[in-house]
């Protein structure tokens, strides 16, 4: 902790740069000399072997090593942290790099075109920090290792091997690494050891690309016993016999009293001098990408260790050959989802054997109240710390992702930001606040006064006020952070503290890095600058917690408009305690299928599944999701999170007011949406319904993974022999065509000029059955709540409706 503040000018006047809390090292470096084109320039690497292309990479990760080391650097002149970390290493700890990789998928096999790179830590991040450690601290390679419990990488491990392992097996492993032999797909760890021996100085035995092979195999090498290599593990696989895994107790546990976690995590056991010997722990460098999340409010140090340290791959089974993971689901060879952690407040109370809920005498599924995600996440980090696992958290947010954690909405957003801690909870803090911050200090503490809000750290968010006939667009202001019930949470267990100051550079355009009142900015001659994103961040799936102004004013426009109570319905179903807020941790009490049905279709892309059966699949995700969104949609006449639908509704609404041109509401003939005004929430809730059932490009265009197209998909393969599919790519994650074709809608002209529709008939509520005036083939609307949602092909002779083992 420094003594005395600096007092430098700013906006507000006169003020004392922060000096207390916990230390934060940090660089604000040019994005687009860092990783960004890197992606683009691999391809050229792989396809054409170019000299030029790796040249151009090399430089990039130059300058991201020249530019993190500031932060590295600030952090280590402030608190020390390197003597720590080189006297363990001394000890015979490894330090254990811990990325954020979801599906391990950088760029994509076959085409080596970019691929996910939103969504996971870039591997030229990862070159340049471990280049930092040896370099700066001279740490061997062979004192460094790579570990990651991704929650797809099973799969895609599987689903490599299927499409593309002639020779082999593909490991998860090899995923990691990006190559497998010649076969080249996944994130991208060859690439790292390739940079790292291009750096080497002449005379340096600890040749980075030692290891390699054991990854292409597949092999776990115990730490102690690999004095000449630089591993990768796959921390999501605790072998049945647990010799790779470790109990570990969690002291004030609250969902869980012991974890079970890989010993290259957490060390041997530590009365087993052998076991300690051969997993001597770790000094654990937590690498995550800063992202918007859709439950958390960022993916940051404690998302990245708190969920990411869980292992799929640990059965708990006590029948020979019987599968039963401990965190994940479903139970077969390649888990899917870490979906037996809680990520609520309340969960299903399910049966161990069987994983479907409980009933209770009334049939309502019977829930249990955990301490919700927050405790899942910090008692994970807790059972680490308690075992003496030293942690250093670096943050990469030159590229931050908006919108979406992965998945096709993911958007990166060039910030240029690393940042560097010990302190998980203070570095997330300040992550979050920055994120969630486009109002300058002068503004915010005008609008905080006048308006009694907790925080001067504000975000500029839309809000819709109906005038009487139309709801139109003003300025509003929100505060999400506060909101976020983790951090307080995570203070108090201990995990670290929301205080904090900042030092490093800015060497983008000058100046050192620093806080005042804990609001980043830069010193340059005397003047404190606050740096400020020009980007509006949420998560697509959560505008009601991300943007809580918008949404409540969206529900109280409407409100005006029809005479409902939307807002008051929310209120009743998430604000527990009745404090006017939704916070993070108010999720409702609500069950339905989706995250086990998630992990299904994770799971059957490694499985030897035909196109045939996992298109089945896909529609009965689809469809069960919707079914339960309306209690007159399924013969139980329930709903299961049909106020978390305001979400999607929010979020359509607000895009369709900043439509370039105006349009009539049908619902409300007098109410007109675009160029600022917004929508009626029944208009949108119809189109939304549509939009899922056939596609978001409805009623232009028909996708042909939506439910609609999975059934037609599936008919044309099975009865019309591929004539308007067959020549789909069929190697999509999923085994089915991503998209981009147009085949249903050449079928459907092909119908509407006299040629045989396809042997299938998908049953639809009334309303749903058309496109505009024109009924849509093979369609039927029903009243009869047993077929909606359903499909039947072949006269019949072939089903589709949601089994009842879904428990729901």
């Amino acid at each position: 902790m420094r003594e005395q503040g600096v007092a430098v000018n700013s906006p507000v006047g006169k003020v004392q740069l922060d000096c207390r809390g916990s230390a934060i090292g940090a660089v604000r470096m040019n994005p687009e000399l860092s990783y960004s084109e890197i992606p683009v320039l691999l391809k050229g690497v792989i396809d054409q072997g170019s000299q030029e292309a790796w040249a151009k990479i090399k430089s990039k990760i130059d300058y991201t090593y020249q530019c993190l080391s500031h932060a590295m650097d600030a952090l280590d002149d402030e608190i020390d942290f390197s003597k720590e970390v080189k006297a363990r290493v001394e000890r015979g700890q490894k330090l254990l790099f811990k990325p954020n990789l979801v599906s391990a998928m950088s760029f994509a096999p076959v085409t080596h075109e970019p691929a996910g790179i939103a969504a996971c830590t870039p591997w030229p991040f990862i070159a340049a920090l471990m280049r930092w450690f040896h370099d700066r601290l001279s740490i061997s390679y062979h004192e460094m290792s790579l570990g990651e419990a991704a929650t797809v990488t099973s799969a895609v491990a599987a689903n490599f091997t299927k499409m593309f392992g002639g020779k082999g097996e593909i490991t998860t492993q090899a995923v990691m690494e990006g190559r497998s032999g010649d076969f080249y797909g996944g994130w991208g760890f060859y690439f790292v050891r390739k940079y790292l021996a291009d750096s080497h100085e002449s005379g340096h035995t600890d040749d980075p690309t030692n290891g390699y092979e054991e990854s292409v195999a597949g092999t776990c090498l115990p730490m102690g016993k690999a004095d000449d290599k630089l591993m990768v593990y796959d921390i999501n696989k605790i072998e049945d016999d647990r010799s790779n895994g470790r109990d570990v107790a969690v002291a004030k546990g609250v969902n869980y009293q012991t974890i079970t976690l890989h010993k290259a995590v957490v060390g041997g056991a530590p009365n087993d001098p052998q076991d300690r010997k051969d997993w001597p722990g770790c000094v654990l460098i937590n690498v995550p990408k800063l992202k918007v999340h859709q439950l958390e409010i960022v993916t940051s140090a404690i998302k990245n260790l708190g969920i990411g340290l869980y292992p799929m791959e640990c059965n708990i089974s006590k029948e020979p050959g019987k599968k039963r993971w401990k965190y994940a689901h479903p139970d077969n060879a390649l888990p899917g989802m870490k979906s037996r952690l809680p990520h609520s407040v309340w969960v299903a109370d399910e049966d161990e054997e069987t994983g479907i809920p409980r009933r209770d005498k009334d049939g309502q599924v019977v829930m249990k109240k955990t301490g919700g995600i927050q405790a899942t996440m910090a008692d994970v980090i807790e059972a680490v710390k308690d075992v003496d696992i030293y942690m250093l958290h670096v943050i990469d947010a030159v590229e931050a992702t908006n919108y979406q954690q992965a998945g096709p909405m993911a958007a990166l957003v060039p910030e240029g930001y690393v940042f560097a801690s010990i302190d998980p909870v203070a570095v997330d803090v300040l992550c979050a606040r920055y994120l969630f911050k486009t109002v300058p200090m002068v503004e915010a503490r005008k609008v905080q006064k006048e308006r009694n809000l907790p925080t001067d750290f504000l975000q500029k968010v839309p809000v819709p006020r109906y005038d009487g006939r139309n709801i139109l667009t003003e300025q509003g202001y929100d505060a999400a952070v506060p909101r976020y019930t983790a951090f307080p949470y995570s203070q108090e267990r201990g995990l670290g503290q929301q205080e904090y100051y900042v030092v490093g550079r800015d060497e983008w355009q000058g100046g050192s890095l620093a806080t005042a009142e804990q609001h980043l900015g830069r010193v340059k001659d005397g003047v404190f600058a606050e740096l400020i994103t020009g980007e509006m961040y949420y998560a697509v799936l959560k505008p009601l917690w991300d943007l809580q102004a918008m949404s409540f004013a969206y529900t109280e426009a409407d409100d005006k408009l029809t005479g409902s109570a939307n807002k008051k319905a929310l209120l009743d179903f998430y604000d527990e305690n009745g404090d006017g807020v939704i916070d993070y941790n108010e999720r409702g009490m609500f069950r339905y299928a989706g995250a086990g049905m998630a992990g299904e279709m994770v799971s059957a892309q490694g499985e030897d599944t035909s196109r045939e059966e996992i298109l089945r699949r896909r529609f009965l995700m689809g469809m069960m999701q919707i079914r339960f969104a309306n209690p007159e949609w399924n013969t139980e006449g329930r709903s299961f999170g049909r106020q978390g639908q305001v979400n999607g509704t929010v979020l359509a609404a607000m895009r369709m007011s900043q439509a370039p041109d105006e349009s009539a509401d049908p619902f409300f003939p007098d109410l007109t949406w675009g160029k600022g005004k917004w929508p009626s929430m029944q208009y949108v809730q119809h189109l939304q319904i549509c939009g899922r059932i056939y596609g978001q490009g409805f009623p232009g265009k028909f996708g042909i993974v939506s439910p609609y197209g999975n059934a037609f998909y599936y008919a044309d393969l099975k009865w019309g022999g591929g004539k308007y599919t067959g020549e789909l790519a069929s190697a999509g994650m999923w085994g089915i065509a991503p998209g981009g074709d147009d085949a249903i809608g050449r079928y459907l002209e092909a119908v509407a000029e006299g040629d045989a529709p396809l042997p299938f008939v998908f049953y639809v509520p009334g309303g749903y059955g058309k496109a505009g005036e024109k009924s849509i083939p093979n369609v039927e609307e029903t009243g009869d709540p047993a077929l909606m949602f359903t499909a039947s092909f072949d006269n019949g002779s072939e089903t589709w409706a949601t089994p009842a083992s879904l428990g729901i």
